[in-house]
C-alpha cells in the first residue's frame, strides 16, 4: 500500500512537471507568435533586411526548451526576459528599416538582438546547470552551442561601435557572419 502511495506521488510529480513546461512552452510560441505577426504587418518594405529574424529565434528557442523535463523559478524568470526582448525586435527592427543609415538605429537593433542573444544563453545555462533537461548534453554539445551562442552575442556587439563609423557596414557584419553560421552548420550535418 505504502508503495502504491509512493508511486502515486511521484506521477503526479511528473503530471506537475510536464504541465509546467506545457505552459512554459505555450506562452513562449504565444509572445513569438505575436512578435513575428507584429513583425511582418508593422514594417513596410524594408530598405534593409535584418540578418537574425524572430523566426530563427523561434526555432532556436523551442527547440531548446523542448527538452525540459520540468521548469524552476530561475529559468522562468530567463525566459521572461527573452521574451521582452523578444517584443522588442518588431520596434528595433521597424526603426532599423525606417533609419537604417543612422548610427543609432542600428545600434539599438543590434544591442536588442545582442541581448536576446544573452537571454538565450542564459536559459541554456540554467537549463543545464540547473538538471532540467530530460537528457542532458554532452560537453563537447554544451560548448558548441555556448560558442555559437557568444559568436552571435559577439557579432551584434562588435557591430555596435562599427556603427558609429558607417551603419552599412555594421549591418554587413550581421549578413557576413549569418553567411558563414550558415555554412558552417550546414558543414556539420
Amino acid at each position: 500500500m505504502a508503495e502504491e502511495d509512493e508511486a502515486r506521488r511521484q506521477r503526479a510529480g511528473q503530471d506537475h512537471a510536464e504541465y509546467d513546461v506545457g505552459r512554459l512552452l505555450a506562452l513562449s510560441d504565444g509572445v513569438f507568435a505575436i512578435a513575428m505577426t507584429l513583425l511582418v504587418l508593422d514594417i513596410p518594405v524594408p530598405s534593409r533586411i535584418a540578418a537574425n529574424s524572430d523566426g530563427l529565434t523561434w526555432l532556436r528557442h523551442r527547440s531548446m526548451l523542448r527538452g525540459l523535463a520540468r521548469t524552476d523559478g530561475g529559468l522562468a524568470w530567463i525566459n521572461l526576459l527573452m521574451l521582452l526582448l523578444v517584443c522588442l525586435v518588431p520596434f528595433t527592427a521597424a526603426v532599423l528599416s525606417r533609419h537604417g543609415d543612422l548610427a543609432t538605429a542600428v545600434i539599438l537593433y543590434a544591442a536588442n538582438m545582442a541581448l536576446v542573444g544573452v537571454a538565450g544563453l542564459g536559459l541554456r545555462w540554467r537549463c543545464w546547470h540547473g538538471a532540467l533537461l530530460r537528457t542532458p548534453l554532452t560537453s563537447a554539445e554544451r560548448r558548441t552551442a555556448t560558442l555559437d551562442s557568444l559568436l552571435s552575442i559577439g557579432v551584434f556587439g562588435v557591430s555596435m561601435p562599427i556603427a558609429l563609423f558607417s551603419p552599412t557596414a555594421a549591418e554587413a557584419v550581421w549578413f557576413a557572419s549569418g553567411f558563414l553560421s550558415f555554412r558552417r552548420g550546414a558543414h556539420r550535418h
